[in-house]
Order: C-alpha cells, then sequence, then structure tokens
C-alpha cells in the first residue's frame, strides 16, 4: 500500500460517523462523473491519481462541512444505503416511541359516540407507523388527490369492503395533503364493542347521524362516509363492487342541507381481501328475526385468517355539487334523483380501476 493511501487510511479512521458518510457519498459522486466523463471523451487517467485525488479532497470537503454541523444533528446522503435490518430496527423503535404515549384504555361513557372534541392527535401519531405497513402489505396508492378540497365542508364518500382499512389510508393521506384530518360517521354497532369503541372515539369518528353530520358540515369539517355501511361491508362475493344503497338517502339529504359537495371515490381491491360466501347481515337478520343484532353470520377466508395481500388502488372523483336549495332535502324525487347521480359516478371510477388492473395484468403476460 502507498504512502498517501495508508495516511488516507489514518484520516478516514479518525472521522466520526456523520464525516464518513460524507466521505463516502464524495467518492459515489465522483466516480459517477469520472465514468460518464470516460464514457463521453473515451480518455483512460490514471485510477489510482484519480482515486488519491478524489478520497483527498473527499476528507477535506467532509471535514469543513462538519465544522458546519450542530453538535448531535443527523447527516444521512441520499446515497447512503441503509442495510434492511437497520430498517426494520428503525421501524420497531419508532413504533415503540409512538405507541408508548398512547394506551387505549376503553372511557367510554353513554353520550360520547356523539361528541365531536374526543378526537387525539397522539393516536394518529401511535396508528401511524401500523398504517404504513398495512399499506405496504395492500401496496396501497390513491389517485385524484388534487380533487379534495383545502378547506371548507365537503362529503367524501366511497364503496364499503369487508375491512374498510381504506378509509383509514385514505384519511391518512388527505392529511399529509392537505392537512386536514377528516371525520368519519360509523355503524353504532361499533360503539357497542368495548376498546374498539375508544380507538374510533380518538380517531375522531362519531355515530353517522344526520344531526352530527349536521355540526360537523356547520363547523367547516370534511366528513367520509360508506353509505352502504356494514350490509355491504359484509356481502357476498359474488356481489364484489355492487353498491347496496337502496333506501340509503341520509348523505344525500345532509349535502342538500348543509350545501356541501360530495366527493365520489371507489377502492379497487378491498372486495378482494376475503372470499365471503354468503352476506352476513341478511343472514343474521333472518336467523334473529330482527336488524339489531351486533354481529353477522358468515365465513370470510382469505390467507388463513389474515386478507389476501391485494393491491388497493383509490380513485377520487371530482365534488358533486348539487344543483338544488337546502329545502330540496324534503323533496324525495330530487333526493333519488341525486343519490342515482351519485351513484352512477361512483360506479364510474370502479368500472376504470377494474378495466385498469385488469389491463395491467394482461400486460404482464404480454
Amino acid at each position: 500500500m502507498s504512502e498517501n493511501a495508508q495516511r488516507l487510511l489514518e484520516q478516514y479512521a479518525k472521522l466520526n460517523d456523520e464525516e464518513k458518510a460524507l466521505v463516502r457519498a464524495e467518492l459515489l459522486a465522483q466516480a459517477e462523473m469520472r465514468v460518464r466523463g470516460n464514457k463521453s471523451s473515451g480518455a483512460n487517467g490514471s485510477a489510482n491519481g484519480s482515486t488519491y485525488r478524489a478520497t483527498n479532497g473527499a476528507v477535506k470537503v467532509s471535514r469543513r462541512a462538519a465544522d458546519h454541523i450542530p453538535s448531535g444533528s443527523r447527516v444521512t446522503p441520499t446515497t447512503e444505503f441503509t442495510p434492511l435490518t437497520d430498517s426494520l430496527v428503525n421501524y420497531f423503535i419508532s413504533c415503540k416511541n409512538a405507541w408508548s404515549h398512547y394506551i387505549p384504555t376503553d372511557r367510554y361513557r353513554p353520550g360520547d359516540e356523539d361528541r365531536l372534541d374526543l378526537f387525539r392527535k397522539d393516536t394518529l401519531d401511535a396508528i401511524e407507523p401500523l398504517e404504513w405497513l398495512l399499506k405496504t402489505y395492500f401496496r396501497y396508492e390513491a389517485i385524484g388527490m388534487e380533487n379534495v378540497p383545502q378547506q371548507g365542508r365537503a362529503i367524501i364518500i366511497s364503496n364499503h369492503g369487508l375491512l374498510p382499512i381504506d378509509g383509514m389510508f385514505l384519511n391518512f393521506e388527505i392529511m399529509r395533503h392537505t392537512g386536514r384530518w377528516v371525520r368519519g360517521l360509523t355503524d353504532w354497532r361499533i360503539y357497542k364493542m368495548p376498546l374498539l369503541r375508544q380507538f374510533f372515539m380518538d380517531m375522531g369518528i362519531v355515530v353517522g347521524t344526520h344531526e352530527n353530520g349536521d355540526r360537523l358540515l356547520n363547523n367547516e369539517e370534511m366528513i367520509f362516509i360508506m353509505p352502504g355501511g356494514s350490509k355491504e361491508a359484509w356481502k357476498s362475493s359474488k356481489f364484489r363492487y355492487r353498491l347496496l344503497w337502496d333506501g340509503r338517502y341520509g348523505f344525500i339529504k345532509m349535502a342538500l342541507r348543509n350545501q356541501a359537495p360530495i366527493i365520489p371515490s371507489a377502492n379497487v381491491g378491498t372486495d378482494d381481501t376475503y372470499h365471503v360466501f354468503f352476506d352476513g347481515y341478511t343472514t343474521a337478520y333472518k336467523v334473529f328475526r330482527s336488524k339489531k343484532v351486533l354481529l353477522p353470520i358468515s365465513l370470510p377466508i382469505g390467507l388463513g385468517v389474515l386478507p389476501m395481500p391485494v393491491k388497493m388502488k383509490q380513485y377520487i372523483g371530482e365534488p358533486i355539487y348539487l344543483p338544488y336549495p337546502p329545502e330540496a332535502a324534503d323533496d324525495q324525487e330530487v333526493v333519488k334523483e341525486c343519490q342515482r347521480l351519485v351513484k352512477g359516478r361512483v360506479y364510474e371510477l370502479i368500472d376504470r380501476g377494474l378495466r385498469e388492473r385488469e389491463e395491467t395484468m394482461l400486460n404482464r403476460f404480454i
């Protein structure tokens, strides 16, 4: 080993991790420049000499940069490679730090399902690592985020799958793009289940009544509704991507009363997470002869107990401004017409997603 190389190695060994990272980044950048220069000019320079100049210059650059780095700060060059094991360790550390500040004990009291002030920001911080993991599992993607308003009241509606986590994914995507957290309206059955109801409360989700929706919209909030509800969620797989909205007019009346635009959206993939052999709540209604049953009777099959790792793709359409005054909420014919309009827009998004998925699968075999 030459004297110059030995001296450089000694200098490199004295650097801290941040300075070493800068040296490696500089070497990679200069190596890439030399490769490009050789391809364009065809010149054959001395490898040892160029390496010496690059390394010596990189050490000087790193030391100059280190003089301006505040103590305790972390500098990670974009070209630095992070091993998978380190990424996993960092992920679990972030989970631990987030969950240490959030203990979802059941603090529910009657009436909490209608309160708008129980939202907890630390809940979002706690579940964000889990949201990232699940979103990676389903390869989630949102299309049409430009159609979500930056401010003002609005109602986002979507189809309902067996695992409604696509709603959570969409809410996080909207928060990252607009800074707004969407408030959800949910089925009354959720607030009959301990711990789960506390989680929903902490997420700012309330029972889906007209009064709760009106109060949120009057506060200029954006709300999220799956009109098909639990019946659509637990439908048989032979009805995949079918909207079971018969008699579901509440969201239309809410939009008319509050003059709020409706943003149609659809998730393609949500109905493929499990194979459901028969309608869960329809069967439960017939068995118990009541529509107040808490749990469905069904047999969903996925990857064992886990859902199938299907790709989820959320399509967000342009806002629909219903051309009627608030008084039209009492006109049943107008309400039905508006529901057909919105339902048609959602079906258009579903058809688009299914068509694009089929084209993608065909392209893989061509």
